[in-house]
């Protein structure tokens, strides 16, 4: 995934920022079986490679030269995919995330 993230400048140690980003996703699937008018058809173990992207809306904090402590909130998808004649809708998912930034 390639991503850009913009600082948003403040007159306080506090820094939001904003993000976003491109790239590939490989969906995997295990064997299935799938009900259809009545029967059951057997599916095989796969996987595809869709688009995948991302949005993001944080704030960090540095804690000393070297080091920044940051909260985020992230927006994650996929494009829409196929297992076998079965279309499949996008995937996305919300999350958020605490953690620390290292700079070397």
């Amino acid at each position: 995934m390639a991503s850009v993230y913009i600082d948003i400048p403040t007159n306080s140690r506090w820094v939001p920022y904003v993000g976003g980003g491109l790239g590939y996703s490989n969906i995997s699937w295990g064997a299935h079986r799938t009900a259809l008018l009545g029967s059951s058809i057997i599916q095989n173990a796969g996987s595809q490679g869709v688009l995948g992207y991302q949005g993001k809306v944080g704030l960090s904090y540095p804690a000393n030269k070297k080091t920044d402590v940051f909260v985020e909130g992230v927006y994650q998808g996929i494009s829409n995919f196929a297992i076998d004649t079965s279309n499949a809708d996008p995937l996305n998912s919300w999350g958020a995330r605490l953690g620390t930034r290292f700079r070397f």
